[in-house]
């Protein structure tokens, strides 16, 4: 049935994944996969909520990964590469040993699809690719 006018939602929906910025921003192929990834180079934590049931692999560092860039996206800290063909943020995590950790992205080679970036990995500040 729907709402009466000047009805007021109990509760505000979820965003769908198409508006949030990193959606919009980069493809991330199999995300709770890279959510595993992150999760296991980061210093520990607890990813998970403790009482609350989630459609989401580790909604915490879930919500933690697409606030982080939304943030770094308003602030225009996004680094991209001169040729365009590359870009990183700081996720703001570290490993073990206090090494901070990039989500590194190509350039999107998919014609079909209008996002600029294609989410490669998450690295240490030391790695090499």
């Amino acid at each position: 049935m729907p709402p009466e006018a000047g009805d007021v939602p109990e509760t505000r929906p979820e965003p769908t994944l198409s508006t949030r910025p990193l959606y919009r921003f980069a493809i991330v192929p199999n995300l709770p996969e890279q959510l595993t990834r992150l999760a296991a180079l980061a210093e520990p934590e607890g990813w998970n909520y403790r009482h609350t049931p989630s459609d989401h692999n580790l909604p915490v560092l879930f919500n933690y990964l697409h606030h982080t860039f939304e943030r770094l996206e308003e602030e225009g800290t996004i680094a991209v590469s001169r040729d365009r063909e590359h870009s990183c943020w700081n996720t703001g995590l570290v490993t073990v040993h206090q090494e901070p950790i990039y989500a590194l992205l190509d350039r999107n080679l998919f014609p079909n699809d209008s996002r600029p970036c294609h989410l490669r990995d998450f690295y240490r500040k030391a790695s090499t690719t």
